[in-house]
């Protein structure tokens, strides 16, 4: 749909849209404008930036899951070659006691 419309194939019996990129703003009562292959790796890269920026803490939450996943992968794959260990031997580690 919206390679057609970029090239001026507008829907014929749609309701009145408007849509952003950045700082650029198109609706369907204005004339199409081409987009080349360098200002859509533009726009697009101009999103991301924006994104990253303004959704730090998500990003930043789902870094910090994903290295305790794999530092728990890591613990599980040592463990299953290791002798078994009772309970209070764990909770000892813990708690710095061992």
């Amino acid at each position: 749909m919206w390679a057609g419309i970029l090239n001026g194939n507008w829907p014929k019996k749609s309701a009145p849209f408007s849509c952003s990129f950045g700082k650029y703003r198109m609706n369907n009562t204005m004339q199409p404008f081409p987009l080349d292959e360098g200002k859509i790796k533009q726009l697009m890269q101009e999103a991301l930036v924006e994104t990253l920026q303004e959704q730090r803490g998500i990003f930043h939450d789902l870094i910090v899951e994903a290295i305790e996943d794999i530092a728990m992968t890591n613990a599980i794959r040592q463990g299953v070659n290791t002798e078994s260990a009772s309970r209070n031997e764990g909770s000892d580690i813990l708690k710095g006691r061992a």
